[in-house]
């Protein structure tokens, strides 16, 4: 039971470190890129930690494929696939490190995602009490298809007992993340009396990611129609050389017509 705990805790702090990364770091480290990509063109690539402070740290490298469920949650399991050396580290004051990362992987129809999980240890462990980590940081790794194909939309409107929900649905060969999402309601002659601004997240390829929303009952009855916009970033490789790529914008909309009833149960 005890152990589980432990388990749980250490789970409860990778989640932070996901959205928390640049915090989660000791405040002098440095840590480039903060995105892995690879692919069949370039199947080795390298992390660079940085220390520019003034005491050494101790890292452990681990690997984990990562998927999403429909809410947004992360499901991570240990990966041996991918090659990644040193697994151990000490970093001290003013030197780098390189985490070497490479793939034998065969050309795959879709992006595959992993995570590359860098725990901090502890400078003493007292005796009998085992590792102890401190901070965790996570970085995000991709194998890229060869053919990178960004689709994507929003899908499943609907409205029940003042919830509306909708989903970002990835039917492409690569991750996209909707950005600067926005919820408006209107009356039916185009007053709007409702927005929500809304934080996205990685939708991987072939999954789904559901919203949803609160609807005010002062306005719930009144609201006619409403509008999603989200500016969704995605990752293309440009050319031959991986350097080359670069980050891209996309916009999508969606419009939902509410009942007579309007969203009252």
């Amino acid at each position: 039971m005890r152990d589980q705990c432990k388990r749980t805790g250490s789970l409860l702090l990778l989640f932070f470190s996901f959205f928390l990364f640049k915090s989660a770091l000791p405040a002098s480290f440095n840590v480039r890129p903060i995105m892995i990509f690879i692919n069949y063109r370039r199947p080795i690539t390298y992390l660079k930690l940085k220390n520019q402070g003034r005491h050494s740290y101790r890292f452990q490298v681990r690997l984990y494929s990562w998927k999403q469920t429909l809410i947004g949650k992360m499901l991570l399991k240990p990966a041996h696939s991918l090659i990644y050396f040193p697994r151990l580290l000490s970093i001290p004051p003013g030197r780098t490190r390189i985490i070497r990362i490479g793939s034998e992987l065969p050309t795959a129809r879709v992006e595959k995602s992993y995570r590359l999980l860098v725990r901090q240890l502890s400078t003493s462990t007292a005796p009998g009490q085992g590792v102890s980590f401190l901070l965790a940081m996570s970085v995000p790794v991709f194998i890229l298809p060869q053919n990178q194909i960004m689709k994507g939309k929003i899908s499943n409107l609907k409205v029940s007992h003042q919830i509306f929900s909708f989903s970002f649905v990835n039917s492409g060969s690569i991750y996209y993340t909707p950005q600067q999402i926005l919820v408006t309601g209107t009356t039916g002659n185009g007053k709007k009396i409702f927005s929500k601004k809304l934080m996205g997240w990685y939708v991987l390829p072939g999954e789904s990611r559901i919203e949803q929303v609160k609807l005010p009952a002062a306005v719930c009855g009144k609201i006619k129609k409403i509008k999603i916009s989200a500016k969704v970033n995605y990752f293309l490789l440009k050319g031959r050389r991986l350097n080359k790529g670069g980050s891209f914008t996309r916009f999508m909309t969606a419009h939902f017509v509410l009942p007579e009833n309007g969203c009252l149960p």
